[in-house]
């Protein structure tokens, strides 16, 4: 785990961006990815996103970015020939 004198910003925004759909997971899963914990991340996002190193949060809640991946895949694979 990360702590606060050891913070590198630009690091922990690149490994926050390499998680496939960030911007949709809760804090805690991110976290975990990251070895940070929910509440030091969402200080450490906070300050990131003031900095333009991170994109504002979606508005999107997760569950409703599930449903539509669910909805994505199934119009892929039914497609009207």
């Amino acid at each position: 785990m990360m702590n606060m004198s050891q913070i590198d910003y630009d690091v922990l925004a690149k490994k926050i961006q390499e998680i496939a759909d960030w911007r949709y997971l809760p804090s805690d899963v991110i976290g975990r990815k990251v070895g940070v914990t929910a509440r030091s991340l969402q200080r450490y996002m906070f300050q990131m996103r003031e900095r333009g190193m991170l994109p504002a949060p979606s508005k999107m809640k997760p569950e409703t970015y599930k449903n539509y991946l669910k909805l994505k895949n199934y119009m892929a694979t039914h497609r009207a020939s």
